[in-house]
């Protein structure tokens, strides 16, 4: 859990500590993922279940001195095969308005914008994306 804090601190600038450790700890059918080079935490993506059937994919990071090259999209699509392979039907996330970057990610691996909520006056993009098992049912 400690490297994973660090390296949120990294990739955010900061992070409230206290909230993510509980948060952590806490939420139902939570699942981590994390990259490595080394001894060297260099990417995590965490989520956890929002509703029996909506999973919410809630922080991920990679470390600025590794990115593009594969690890973020890596971690997003493990983390969508465990959802499914979970019985999640769909994986709901949320983008600041002004992380283009991760916008474009998310839409290229199937997210569809939902919606717009505000977090302390600023805008966030809700993205949603249905599994493969949900599309069958």
């Amino acid at each position: 859990m400690e490297a994973l804090l660090a390296l949120a601190e990294r990739v955010f600038g900061s992070i409230e500590v206290e909230h993510t450790r509980w948060r952590l700890r806490s939420m139902p059918a939570l699942s981590a993922f994390t990259a490595w080079d080394g001894d060297r935490m260099v990417g995590f993506k965490v989520g956890y279940a929002a509703t029996a059937r909506r999973y919410y994919s809630w922080l991920g990071g990679v470390d600025p001195d590794v990115r593009r090259v594969g690890i973020g999209v890596a971690l997003m699509e493990r983390q969508h095969r465990w959802a499914e392979e979970a019985g999640f039907e769909l994986v709901e996330t949320e983008v600041a308005q002004n992380n283009h970057a991760m916008q474009q990610l998310n839409e290229r691996s199937g997210f569809v914008a939902a919606g717009i909520r505000f977090d302390q006056e600023v805008p966030r993009v809700i993205y949603r994306k249905r599994l493969a098992a949900s599309l069958e049912n």
